[in-house]
């Protein structure tokens, strides 16, 4: 193992900020929000490094490589089964923690998404016992909300900001900061910024990460962000502001630049729709089956009547291979419970002609959203069986949660959903009436999971189902 830990990559000394991506996170790709706040840094003239200690555990512990599955998240968020995880990786992080601190950086960033409660808090552990007195932000969704920062509260000895929102200019005006305001401050200081207009973020730099950690050779890519609908379980809309979008040039040389300076022709884009800007998507389209370069992409739309069969022929062309749309439901009174803004029509139309011109057709499917009944539960069985040969896979059947920055979250009082929140089941712990529990989405759940193995669709049940039974 000490061989293998003097392979990694050394850390900086002199560094103004050193980003961590802690666990867990898929590893095959480096981490899309970490690589682009820090290329935006470096590019502002701040010596700032990326440790992506994500994918460094993953590659030092293939034994464990289960732990990383998107099934296998929720033990890294509950304490019992954390412990466990804990005793494998301690000694690593502890070697990489003290070579951390033996560079000396400014500040210190810990990326915090949901789920890494438990990561972040034994890292500042780690970091105390050491003797680390230095400063520590923590940035991300998981501390958007005043709520969700009191978890770290016991923790603000060491945590001198957080960065609440899109992070590059946040993360920027916390690093201009003089000393003296940080060594006066009685509180960590909250970084906020307004969004940025697509255009001013450089393309992320793939020289800040090692390509040797990651299993697949892709990359992953954002062409917009935020989101044009706003579906009361999202929290899209809260987190990113308004929707921005790249142009169709600008993305294009990205993919470009990506491919013939650094090897890389898979591409999955991360937006939650990348239809958001239709005719955007289209002349995207256009320009790459005029390239014809030997990539291949695949990206998340939402359903769309304005999307024609000529139009996802035009996706083919493109290079895109594989597209997942966020059906949700099979039935319309839901989906407008839900304000998805569409219709089954629109559902069925889009994808037999994804599937007919080729393209790998995935869907999401949720069970559970207030106000479902049984008739809703039988009316996505049915969506299901009529659509079966149009369908390759069902990414996944989610009980729903009640994000807590979404409109269920904000209005739960007044739609009457109580909201339970034990640590170990989080968002999924509440109810509606008496005959929404969270064991009767469960029940749903495995309903529509059994109709999934007979109708043999490949399908991922995710958080909400076995994953919080002992």
């Amino acid at each position: 193992m000490t061989m293998v830990l003097e392979k990694l990559p050394k850390i900086e000394a002199g560094l103004d900020l050193l980003v961590i991506h802690p666990p867990p996170w898929g590893p095959d790709s480096p981490p899309l929000g970490p690589l682009a706040l820090t290329t935006f840094l470096v590019d502002h003239g701040l010596q700032v490094q990326l440790l992506d200690l994500n994918a460094e555990l993953a590659t030092l512990f293939p034994e464990g490589s289960a732990l990383w599955g998107m099934d296998q998240a929720w033990r890294w968020s509950t304490p019992q089964y954390f412990s466990d995880i804990q005793n494998m990786l301690d000694s690593v992080v502890r070697s990489r923690a003290s070579h951390i601190l033996a560079a000396a950086p400014r500040l210190i960033g810990l990326s915090a998404t949901y789920g890494k409660e438990l990561v972040i808090k034994y890292l500042l552990k780690i970091f105390r016992s050491l003797g680390y007195s230095g400063r520590i932000i923590l940035g991300g969704p998981g501390v958007f909300l005043a709520e969700d920062r009191r978890a770290y509260a016991s923790d603000e000895d060491l945590i001198c900001g957080y960065v609440v929102g899109e992070g590059e200019r946040a993360t920027l005006d916390l690093l201009r900061i003089p000393e003296v305001d940080w060594a006066s401050r009685q509180s960590p200081l909250l970084g906020t910024a307004t969004p940025i207009d697509m255009e001013y973020l450089p393309c992320p730099n793939p020289l800040l990460i090692h390509k040797y950690l990651y299993a697949k050779p892709h990359m992953m890519v954002e062409w917009s962000r935020g989101c044009v609908r706003t579906c009361r379980f999202c929290e899209m809309e809260i987190l990113w502001g308004r929707y921005r979008s790249k142009s169709a040039t600008q993305r294009v040389a990205e993919l470009k630049h990506f491919y013939e300076v650094h090897g890389y022709s898979v591409f999955h884009c991360a937006d939650p729709a990348v239809n958001g800007r239709y005719r955007t998507l289209m002349e995207t389209c256009k320009q790459l089956r005029a390239l014809a370069l030997p990539i291949r992409w695949t990206g998340h739309l939402m359903i769309s009547p304005a999307m024609s069969s000529e139009d996802f022929l035009l996706l083919a062309a493109s290079g895109c291979a594989k597209v997942g749309f966020g059906v949700e439901s099979g039935s319309e009174r839901v989906l407008a419970l839900m304000h998805k803004k569409t219709s089954l029509a629109a559902v069925e139309r889009n994808v037999r002609d994804a599937h007919e011109a080729g393209l790998f057709v995935e869907i999401f499917l949720m069970v559970g959203y207030p106000g479902e009944c049984e008739e809703d539960v039988l009316a996505t069985i049915a969506l299901l069986r009529k659509n079966r040969p149009y369908i390759d896979a069902v990414r996944s059947i989610n009980t729903v949660t009640v994000q807590h920055a979404s409109a269920l979250w904000r209005e739960r009082s007044t739609l009457g959903i109580e909201y339970h929140g034990r640590l170990v089941e989080r968002d999924h712990d509440w109810s509606f009436g008496s005959d929404n529990t969270l064991e009767e989405r469960r029940r749903r759940q495995q309903r529509i999971l059994d109709v999934l193995n007979e109708l043999g669709l490949s399908h991922h049940h995710a958080a909400g189902h076995d994953e919080f039974n002992s």
